[in-house]
């Protein structure tokens, strides 16, 4: 071969870890296996693009092309996945839950040196994600790691003594138990709220009030309270805590009301029996025990 011959030839070398694509003028001509490649190009259309294997994930302008242009060469290279409508792929490499592909997609991931599998699940009928992909979350925010699940899985904790409710689009769908909970979020919305099961003190601030005589009277006084049916309080009540508030001081209210200033400072200590009967089975009725009502203030107003 003549020396200006030489100075067309172009060298491109695969190594062992990657495969190449030889295109022509920007189109596909082939696959290439690990070598080093001569070819006489004296006008400069060849191109080689490499790909390291370690990095299986083939994301390309030519997937769709290649799926459907070259299938037993894409074979031969690629583990291919499809999703349907409705439809995730959790995606496994060398067993462990790497990534997902959306619904109504295609992925292609090359062969050779990592394994990768996948798993079809229908995340329109299963809300709950499978324990182990869960797990794989866990440990990449205990890592301080972004998860690639990130994006189709909601993951929250449950702490001791409290419940978790779950809502999707809106709706109270279940009540969850203290844990870790992860659900698929595609396709829906997602959201949990916490709530504390355990005894909780509730201030109600200083009332002025008119006795039965027409006296005013200053009032402060403290509640406990727990909540026993969590599904049935949300669901009939918008906002537990005001509604709570209000309720005790409504009672308070109409307690003071009933009776004239001489009765309530003499006896002091009825008033938070009164008060707690007058609001205690509203609230039953609504999931919300109301534990102990306890008068801290009681004083007449002087002018």
């Amino acid at each position: 071969m003549g020396r200006r011959a030489v100075l067309f030839i172009r060298e491109f070398t695969v190594r062992k870890h990657e495969r190449g694509i030889l295109l022509r003028n920007g189109d596909f001509e082939r696959f290439l296996a690990p070598a080093v490649y001569r070819f006489f190009d004296p006008h400069r259309r060849l191109e080689v693009e490499r790909f390291d294997l370690t990095q299986p994930a083939f994301e390309h302008r030519l997937v769709d092309y290649l799926v459907r242009w070259q299938p037993e060469a894409v074979e031969d290279h690629f583990w291919s996945i499809e999703t349907g409508a409705g439809q995730i792929a959790v995606v496994y490499r060398n067993g462990h839950p790497w990534t997902f592909v959306a619904p109504e997609r295609r992925a292609l991931y090359w062969k050779g040196v990592v394994r990768v599998t996948a798993e079809l699940i229908d995340v329109e009928e299963n809300l709950a994600v499978p324990r182990r992909i869960v797990q794989a979350c866990v440990t990449e925010r205990q890592a301080r790691r972004a998860s690639l699940f990130d994006a189709a899985v909601l993951v929250r904790e449950v702490p001791e003594a409290h419940v978790g409710l779950l809502f999707v689009d809106g709706r109270l769908a279940r009540e969850l138990t203290p844990g870790v909970h992860a659900f698929w979020k595609i396709g829906r919305n997602l959201r949990v709220e916490l709530v504390d099961l355990r005894v909780k003190g509730l201030e109600v601030g200083e009332q002025e009030l008119l006795t039965k005589d027409k006296e005013s009277l200053r009032v402060h006084l403290n509640a406990s309270y727990r909540f026993r049916d969590v599904q049935l309080t949300v669901r009939n009540v918008r906002d537990p805590v005001d509604f709570l508030y209000k309720e005790i001081q409504l009672g308070l209210r109409s307690a003071v009301a009933d009776r004239s200033l001489d009765a309530l400072l003499e006896h002091k200590g009825s008033l938070d029996g009164d008060v707690f009967a007058r609001v205690h089975d509203k609230l039953a009725a609504l999931g919300i025990d109301l534990t102990e009502v306890g008068v801290n203030e009681l004083a007449r107003i002087t002018i």
